[in-house]
């Protein structure tokens, strides 16, 4: 199989993971202290589900091109006309 049937499989895999859980990340974080007292206060922003579904939509193409590639490339001449230099 090609290298795009697996860089598709690849993305398809994380493209689901991020669609169907909805990772975060921390955008921001802030640490205050009063004393023996500290209070850390974080913004945490979600990944897009589109983001996700788009990833696992590429990684379908991918994958399909990858399978249908292995059959070779297509002859655009005509194999049965005589070659002339």
């Amino acid at each position: 199989m090609r290298k795009s049937f697996w860089i598709g499989l690849v993305l398809l895999v994380i493209g689901l993971i991020v669609a169907l859980s909805g990772p975060s990340y921390v955008e921001d974080q802030d640490t205050y202290g009063v004393g023996d007292a500290t209070v850390t206060i974080e913004d945490r922003e979600g990944v897009p589900t589109w983001l996700g579904w788009a990833a696992a939509g590429v990684g379908l193409v991918l994958m399909v091109t990858g399978i249908r590639g292995r059959h070779g490339p297509s002859r655009t001449f005509d194999e049965h006309r005589p070659h002339t230099p």
